[in-house]
């Protein structure tokens, strides 16, 4: 496998619009449809329910009571959160926040038993899902044993970009916002040390900054600062 390939792998672009479309098409109008405001957060006290993102970004964090969070995933239009303790059983500590104004659709497990009966290719859709959020937390935790601070930072951007369905060897444009305390909280240290990087990888030619929107401009250059199998 080609070095950093996984995350392509990981965001495939295809695989994800597929899924999105089916649970659009067959899962989401059966649910209730549900809007938040920004800044709402959205705790798990059910294991017999998934939402289907219709409209807007959501992410997925841990916080411990300083208020201090562990950003682990985004979530945009056609993705789903809920899975995990779906088939589980039982609530899990993570949490979901509304990034911007949005809606959810939320389908009850009675809902989705009786799709999974007459549609069981939604059962791969789940395990592709819940797999692809294992992974993304076991790179995250490599990234973080493994990795110095610049290099961390250069791989979250990687990844980000991959995420939103970008060829991580090609430049290209990060579409959503990211704060530095986003960044902070997402590679596990301060606010001011993102800004000191960013500004030195700007200074490299790794990637134009304006204040808040990122454009890779050697994806390639980034890959190699990580040094990493993945």
């Amino acid at each position: 496998m080609e070095k950093n390939n996984m995350r392509n792998i990981l965001y495939d672009e295809d695989l994800q619009q597929e899924m999105s479309r089916f649970y659009l098409k067959n899962l989401a109008p059966l649910g209730k449809r549900l809007v938040f405001k920004k800044g709402e957060i959205i705790y798990p006290t059910r294991a017999d329910e998934i939402y289907i993102v219709l409209n807007g970004y959501f992410k997925q964090i841990l916080i411990n009571h300083n208020g201090k969070e562990c950003s682990l995933f985004r979530l945009r239009r056609g993705t789903i959160f809920g899975e995990m303790d779906y088939f589980d059983g039982t609530p899990t500590i993570m949490i979901t926040k509304v990034l911007e104004n949005s809606e959810a659709s939320l389908v009850s497990r009675k809902i989705v038993e009786g799709v999974l009966q007459e549609k069981p290719i939604l059962y791969r859709y789940f395990i592709h899902s819940i797999t692809r959020k294992y992974r993304i937390l076991m790179l995250k935790s490599a990234r973080t044993i493994l990795l110095d601070v610049k290099a961390r930072i250069s791989d979250t951007l990687l990844e980000i970009t991959a995420q939103y369905g970008n060829d991580t060897r090609e430049p290209s444009t990060i579409e959503y916002v990211y704060t530095h305390q986003e960044l902070a909280d997402a590679v596990g240290c301060s606010r001011v040390t993102i800004t000191n990087v960013l500004k030195e990888l700007k200074e490299e030619g790794y990637i134009i900054y304006d204040g808040r929107c990122f454009r890779l401009l050697d994806p390639i250059g980034l890959r190699k600062l990580t040094d990493i199998y993945w």
